[in-house]
């Protein structure tokens, strides 16, 4: 119950920034002043608590970590050569990298493993986020940007280094998860948390309700058609990877690895909306496959609880 009323609320905010922007609330100049706010400061601030957070010492010996890390890599691959498949602009396949690796963790992932699991399911989701933080927020933004670029030779992999590691929210989240990994997130001082937290919290509802004022419902079926390559990678393929990669090298409890999997299988992060439109990628794009594959992750996600639940016993 305490899963199905989180996505509600989810769906919520989202259809409230749908309204918004269809009564006039939220305007076209509007929708600019959001998208900046969230991309000049809140952000920023939400990859920073995330690094922040990172605590090395959650992981327990390294197998599992380069396990899970390698099957995450593995999928990336397959998600560079499947999106090359598709006639696809650079700025929508940058999307495509994007989102590919990138779940909802936090807003989707973590209610569904505790509903799911009870807390050895959140304590397994957090481990999962420990050990994925750092290239969550590193590689598919690299990536993205050579897509963006539209080759992948030298000099336009370097120049994706140089835009990638300028962007403030990246080097925010850097800077996070070096204080995390170095133990120093303690020594913050409590009001300047205090401050983060509320400022994270109104970039989660700002990027919600900027995803709601960008759909276009009625064109719901059309949007499917357009986007299902990306859902197939990021709600099918990209668990069945990681999945694979832990029948191979079985590293960690079977509670673990389910939660790997299903975490897998979760929707692309709210924030990659906000990130498209930032490095200039395909922004309304982003945001209806975001939205898209939130609603179609709360199906697909029974089948990957079934399966996984049925192999790692």
């Amino acid at each position: 119950m305490s899963g199905f009323l989180t996505n509600l609320v989810i769906f919520i905010v989202i259809g409230l920034g749908w309204y918004m922007r269809r009564v006039g609330t939220i305007t076209e100049a509007g929708m600019k002043d959001i998208n900046a706010m969230l991309y000049s400061l809140l952000m920023p601030v939400m990859f920073f608590k995330s690094g922040a957070g990172f605590d090395a010492s959650m992981i327990h010996g390294w197998s599992f970590a380069a396990v899970m890390l390698g099957g995450y890599a593995a999928a990336t691959v397959v998600l560079w050569f499947f999106s090359g498949l598709f006639k696809m602009p650079p700025a929508r396949r940058a999307v495509s990298m994007l989102t590919g690796v990138r779940p909802n963790a936090v807003f989707i992932g973590l209610p569904v493993m505790t509903l799911w699991l009870g807390q050895a399911g959140t304590e397994a989701h957090l481990l999962c986020i420990a050990v994925g933080t750092p290239y969550f927020n590193v590689i598919p933004l690299l990536l993205a940007q050579i897509a963006l670029n539209g080759k992948a030779d030298m000099k336009s992999v370097r120049d994706a280094f140089l835009k990638t590691f300028q962007n403030r929210i990246l080097l925010a989240g850097l800077f996070g998860l070096f204080l995390g990994a170095m133990g120093w997130t303690p020594y913050i001082p409590q009001w300047v948390m205090r401050t983060l937290n509320v400022l994270g919290n109104c970039g989660n509802g700002l990027a919600m309700l900027a995803i709601g004022a960008a759909l276009h419902p009625e064109r719901l079926l059309d949007d499917v058609k357009i986007a299902w390559p990306d859902m197939l990678m990021k709600l099918f393929i990209h668990p069945a990877i990681i999945m694979a990669a832990f029948m191979l090298f079985p590293a960690g409890s079977p509670v673990l690895l389910r939660v790997t999997v299903v975490g897998a299988a979760v929707a692309p992060a709210f924030n990659c909306f906000i990130l498209a439109r930032g490095f200039g990628m395909d922004g309304d794009y982003a945001a209806m496959l975001v939205a898209s594959s939130t609603l179609l992750c709360m199906g697909t996600l029974l089948f990957w609880m079934e399966l996984t639940t049925r192999v790692f016993v």
